[in-house]
């Protein structure tokens, strides 16, 4: 941001929650850019142009941009294979149609094995090749929007640098290898808007794993619970829940957890004591009628009725820096008359 404040940096596109997805970087800087990097980095635009040395090449971005009414396929040409030392590849297309076959990219796996980085947003791949194991120093794998992917291999368990993964928009994805799990260093885990179902066994055992953009309310969990979170996850959504109360002691130990987005949950009335939170979103819940004060979930008169604002404990959501809302009525707190209202 401060980049941005001086002009640097130009023209940020941000998402729907404000953050800053693009930007440009102005010429000046570009230049400087290009001057240090020399050699290492080139930026190609379909058609692609011959690479002349591919000695130092370490970072390579294509820009498919497609022409009206076309369709392009991208192939890496003979120069670019022959790079021995390419450490990202960042494959950008303006268009769904444009396409990566899976024997194009089988080529890439098996000649860039020193690749951290692999962007493949967009580009209509359906299979994963299995060789992709074979990758074993990749950190970010971004396959996101790819419509057709139904299935990922078992070799990308075998990813044990592997720190990023994003599979938003898979649409058809309707299953994550039996051995997932064991991705021991996965950090960032991206799989809103596909068609998982369930998690594989393990997910509360994944201790690097710290930002989840979705929570599977699978089969394997039952209609009315939730799967065990990730101990260290910072931040995650909860989408379509179909209990009338999130287990109260569903978010206990997760003391890194600072964002949570709870959409969807129309059967809910109550969800579990979330005043610990710098972040929260609640949107189209319209059952939901309270959220639990901590001293109601702690505290309790002899007639099993719940305590709550006693004096010692007035500030709900203490540590609360953004709010939104999207609903028709809650209160804070059981028993105590305080709401809030869209």
């Amino acid at each position: 941001m401060e980049l941005l404040g001086k002009n640097l940096f130009q023209d940020p596109e941000e998402d729907d929650e404000g953050n800053v997805k693009y930007c440009k970087m102005h010429d000046l800087v570009h230049d400087l850019a290009e001057g240090i990097a020399g050699e290492e980095i080139k930026q190609l635009v379909e058609p692609l142009y011959q690479v002349s040395s591919t000695d130092e090449l370490m970072h390579v971005s294509v820009n498919m941009i497609r022409p009206e009414y076309c369709r392009l396929e991208f192939k890496a040409p003979a120069t670019l294979l022959s790079a021995t030392k390419i450490r990202s590849l960042l494959i950008k297309s303006n268009h769904f149609f444009n396409y990566l076959e899976v024997s194009s990219l089988e080529m890439m796996v098996l000649k860039f094995q020193s690749l951290r980085a692999l962007d493949l947003e967009n580009m209509n791949i359906y299979v994963v090749p299995n060789s992709i194991r074979k990758l074993r120093h990749l950190r970010y794998l971004n396959l996101a929007w790819n419509r057709r992917i139904k299935c990922l291999p078992d070799g990308i368990t075998r990813l044990q640098n592997l720190q990023t993964l994003n599979l938003k928009a898979c649409f058809r994805l309707k299953k994550l290898p039996r051995d997932f799990c064991e991705l021991d260093n996965l950090r960032h885990l991206a799989i809103y808007k596909t068609s998982l179902t369930e998690f594989p066994s393990g997910l509360g055992k994944m201790t690097s794993l710290i930002d989840l953009d979705y929570i599977i309310v699978g089969k394997n969990y039952g209609t009315y619970s939730l799967p065990p979170c990730p101990p260290m996850v910072i931040c995650i959504r909860v989408d379509s829940y179909k209990g009338v109360e999130m287990p109260r002691r569903w978010l206990d130990g997760l003391s890194n957890l600072f964002s949570i987005c709870i959409m969807k949950c129309d059967e809910c009335k109550v969800l579990p004591q979330l005043s610990h939170l710098e972040d929260l979103t609640l949107e189209e819940i319209d059952g939901l009628e309270y959220v639990e004060d901590e001293d109601w979930v702690c505290g309790g008169d002899a007639d099993g009725g719940g305590k709550c604002g006693s004096g010692a404990h007035n500030v709900y959501f203490p540590s609360l820096k953004e709010l939104e809302l999207e609903l028709k009525k809650i209160e804070v707190s059981k028993g105590v008359d305080k709401t809030i209202k869209r």
